[in-house]
This record gives structure tokens, C-alpha cells and sequence, in this order.
């Protein structure tokens, strides 16, 4: 789960994301995004907020947000989004901050309701750990014992068919 510049691309316009994203004079398009460092620490510290409300409730394990569906994958991406952004005019002395705080409001409203304890994301369910504990029966097939060369099979005139064998109870039980 982390959301990345292509994702931030997306969400928002590239113009604006590159001048906040960006400290020198020179020209830079959406393609350099990716390359940024500003933009990569304001992802990482969203990340980082994220994680933080998450633990802070317990809810989720790294397991699961690792299997988040995939429209609770966008929200949390949104969430990530929405955090870097108001970082990147943060950062900026000279940004409004009203506009700073609208975004990061709408942020920090989903981060209050995860630390309450809220359960906003849903897991794409696996089977595997139900299946891994559980016991499965082995045993050779009806061909598997036909095609052994063990004792009763040299000695099927005794024995009888291997087949006449498999599902007969000796004692009728």
C-alpha cells in the first residue's frame, strides 16, 4: 500500500505538483515527478501518517493492508494523496494557508475515524491460512496399488485383485 507520483498525477494537476515539487527556476514536466525528492518525502510522510493511524488502532495488520481491495486501495491512496499534497504547500511560506488546511482537513477527518477504530477499509479475503493448518488424507490411488510389485500382487491368486481389496472391511464394521 503506498501511493506513488503517478498517483498524486491523477488526483491532481500536474502543473501545480511540479512548481510545489520542484525548488529550482528551471521548466520540469509531469514525467520528472517521479524523480523528485520533495514529492517522494511528502508520499513517504504521508505514508508514514497513515501507518501511524493505523497502528494507533489496532484494526489492520501489515498482512492485510498488503490485500486491501481494490476500491479500499484507492481510498487509502486518496488518504496518502491528499496528505502529501497539503505537506507540499506546507512547505511553501508563501502558499495560502486556508487552502492548506482545507486539504488537509478532509485528510484528517479519515485518520481520526481510523484511530477510533473504525474499520473503513475492506481485505480481499484469502483462504490460504484456513487451508494451511488443515489436515489433507494422502493415500495411493487404486492404479498407484495396482502398479506396485509388492507381495500380495505376486501373489494375487491368494490375495485376490487389488480392487477386490481396497473397500472391503475384514470384520464388517
Amino acid at each position: 500500500m503506498e501511493a506513488t507520483a503517478q498517483d498524486m498525477i491523477e488526483r491532481y494537476d500536474a502543473r501545480q505538483l511540479t512548481r510545489l515539487s520542484f525548488d529550482d527556476d528551471a521548466r520540469h514536466d509531469a514525467s520528472e515527478l517521479a524523480n523528485s525528492e520533495i514529492l517522494g518525502a511528502a508520499l513517504a510522510d504521508a505514508k508514514g501518517e497513515l501507518k501511524a493511524a493505523l497502528s494507533v488502532a489496532g484494526m489492520y495488520s501489515d498482512e492485510q493492508l498488503e490485500r486491501l481491495a481494490p476500491e479500499s486501495l484507492a481510498l487509502a491512496k486518496r488518504v496518502m494523496c491528499e496528505l502529501a499534497l497539503a505537506f507540499l504547500y506546507g512547505r511553501r511560506g508563501g502558499e495560502s494557508r486556508e487552502t492548506t488546511a482545507q486539504i488537509r482537513q478532509s485528510a484528517e477527518e479519515y485518520l481520526e475515524r481510523l484511530r477510533k477504530g473504525e474499520r473503513l477499509f475492506s481485505i480481499v479475503e484469502s483462504d490460504a491460512k484456513e487451508k494451511a493448518g488443515q489436515p489433507s488424507l494422502v493415500a495411493p490411488t487404486a492404479v498407484q496399488l495396482q502398479n506396485l510389485n509388492g507381495i500380495t500382487h505376486r501373489a494375487e491368486v491368494y490375495f485376490g485383485g487389488v480392487a477386490s481389496r481396497l473397500h472391503v472391511r475384514p470384520y464388517g464394521g
